[in-house]
């Protein structure tokens, strides 16, 4: 967005950019950067493999502290 003020030219910007054309635009357009795009992702994408043995878990790696992830 800062080469976009500069001169004012999509092409030029995204070119020194490193980006495509449309996304430039997209970015300009909406006025905010990429990273300030980016929304909090809050949902799981598969279930969780020890929901029913995690209490287990966590008891014996309290009772044994010199337990890995390797063992």
């Amino acid at each position: 967005m800062e080469e976009m003020t500069k001169h004012g030219r999509v092409g030029l910007a995204a070119t020194r950019a490193g980006m495509d054309r449309k996304t430039t635009r997209k970015y300009v357009k909406g006025g905010l950067l990429p990273s300030e795009l980016a929304g909090v992702r809050d949902w799981r994408t598969r279930a969780d493999a020890f929901a029913e043995r995690w209490p287990a878990v966590e008891a014996r790696l309290a009772a044994e502290p010199l337990l890995d992830a390797t063992r």
